[in-house]
Formats: structure tokens, sequence, C-alpha cells
């Protein structure tokens, strides 16, 4: 009596929260997965063997349109391509931290593409980004409004996590480029390998220290990418890029930490003093007479706390540093 229901007798709303000892325990019926509800979120059960199952088994998500979230179950089993079922779902999180599931976190992405927040945070399940998929449809897809957090604006994601996540892996999509008009919070750790392809410094609206991608070997290579012109904190240690810094890193004005510790970088990492006559490749003392004709000015950067470039192959030369 009271309770709010949806067509015949769904639920608005479904969550449990136990913990040690008070919480569900012992493994879910496959009829656990028939609930009809708009909102469902199971966490903080850590002796409850909840097993997702294959998505044809999942038709819970046919009916949320809210937020499906997992979080604090380390029995959970099973595959996390069920969510893929969730098309229509505002908000998508997953941080069970369980070691006894499988699947491939992208093919949740990609198929909740209309969602506001993504939030994945398990370790063995974020495998690879599947290149021939249309990534920049998907960042272009209107983006629902976060039961949370209101956008600010229309189809705006405001949270993508993945975080602690460290076995993602592969070649990132050209076509994540188009998500910059629509990000706030954009947070991927992993071993991503090839070149960087994205260019950074168009995506004016992610928030200040909201971007993060990569970090674990093997690394992207090429050389380091520009950044947006909000940003505070650089972070591209444990990559193989090469080269020097951009020089646009220069025109950051609130940079306060530059870190790009363990990559290839073998040249003196600071691009600001005698440079050669195109100014790209370093000159080793230059002649007198053309000292100031080839000198860059440093930047002027007044917050400036922090920079690493520990662990690369640098060959260090006079002439090069202010």
């Amino acid at each position: 009596e009271g309770i709010e229901t949806i067509g015949d007798g769904g639920l608005i709303a479904y969550n449990m929260h136990g913990d040690s000892g008070k919480g569900l325990t012992g493994k879910a019926p496959l009829s656990f997965w028939n609930l009809v509800t708009k909102h469902y979120m199971t966490c903080c059960m850590p002796e409850f063997e909840l097993g997702l199952p294959e998505p044809e088994d999942f038709p819970l998500c046919d009916h949320i349109d809210d937020e499906i979230k997992f979080f604090d179950m380390p029995m959970a089993m099973g595959t996390v391509n069920a969510l893929t079922r969730c098309v229509n779902t505002k908000r998508v999180v997953l941080r069970m931290t369980s070691l006894r599931l499988t699947g491939n976190i992208f093919d949740v992405l990609y198929a909740a593409k209309h969602a506001a927040d993504f939030m994945m945070q398990d370790p063995n399940t974020c495998g690879a980004p599947d290149l021939t998929k249309d990534w920049d449809a998907w960042c272009r897809a209107p983006k629902y409004t976060s039961s949370d957090i209101p956008a600010r604006e229309p189809n705006v994601m405001l949270t993508l996590g993945m975080g602690y996540v460290n076995d993602c892996h592969g070649v990132i999509p050209a076509g994540w480029q188009a998500c910059g008009a629509i990000t706030r919070t954009w947070m991927m750790e992993g071993g991503f390998d090839g070149d960087f392809p994205l260019d950074l410094k168009t995506w004016t609206n992610i928030l200040r220290d909201e971007f993060k991608i990569g970090g674990h070997k093997p690394g992207f290579t090429g050389p380091f990418p520009e950044m947006p012109p909000q940003s505070r904190m650089v972070n591209w240690a444990n990559n193989r890029f090469t080269g020097h810094i951009p020089l646009q890193w220069g025109d950051l004005p609130n940079v306060t930490d530059i870190d790009i510790s363990n990559n290839n970088v073998t040249v003196p990492p600071l691009p600001w003093a005698w440079q050669s006559q195109d100014k790209t490749i370093p000159s080793i003392q230059p002649a007198l007479n053309d000292v100031w004709k080839f000198f860059i000015e440093p930047p002027v950067w007044d917050k400036f706390v922090s920079f690493k470039a520990n662990d690369n192959p640098i060959g260090w030369h006079q002439n090069f540093f202010w």
C-alpha cells in the first residue's frame, strides 16, 4: 500500500543495500533479472553471488530508463555484456571490484549511447574498443540529463570514468574526437597503444583536472598531444611519447604540474631555448651571432609547482634551459 508503481505493478525503484553479515548471500536466481523497474541499484553485499546473465536473459534492462548501479559486490560473476541491453539508461555504474566477471566494458559503453554518466571500475572486464563501431556517431548521440547531477546544457555527457581498470588496451578510436564538445569528465586508465589521435586543445568543456587516459604500459606513441587550455595538471607518464613537450603547453595559464616521466623522450624536454632555424629541432651550442635569432621566450607559469621527466633516455646539453 502506498508504493508507486508503473505499468502492471512494476516498481519505480529497486534498491538493495547490505553489509557484511547483513546483506543477501548465495546465488541470485535467473528470475531475479525479470524485475520491472525504472531504477535499479544493488550495493554493499560482499557475500551475494550476483550472477549477471547473457544479454538475452537480462530483461530488467528493457524497463530501466534512469539508472542501473552495482557497487561493492566482490562475489559478482557472469558477463558485464549483459548491460549492453540497457540501451535507454541515463546512468550506468559498475563498481563491483570482482575478479570473477568477464566481458568488455566498451561494448556496454557503446550500447548505452544515450547515457549522461558512465562509471566503470572493475578489473578484468575493460578489454579494447572495437574500431569498427561508429564512435563518432556514439559521441554525437543525444545524451539524457543525469538523474543526480542535472546537465548544464543539453546533450552533455557529464562523466566517463573507468578508473582503476588497468587492463583497458588497444588503439583508441579517432571518433572519440567528437566527444570533446560534450564531455565534462573523461577518466579512463589503461594500457592503450598506438599514436594518440585526438586534438585535445579543442576539448574546452572538460573540467580543469578531469581528463586522464592511459597511464599504463605499453602506452601511446608519437608526439605529446596538445592540451585543453583550462588544464591545470598535465600527466602523460608511463607512455612511449617522443620529442619535447608541445609549445602549446606554454600557453596553459593555470598549469601547476607536468609529469612526462617514463616515456621515450631522448631530447631535452623543454622547447624554450636555442632552436634550429626552423624551430623544430634544438640546436647544440649555436654560433654566438645567431644566439638571439632563434631564441624562444619561455612561458610565464606563475602557478607552476612541479615538472617530472625522470626515466626518459634524455641526452642533456647546455643552452636549452631557462
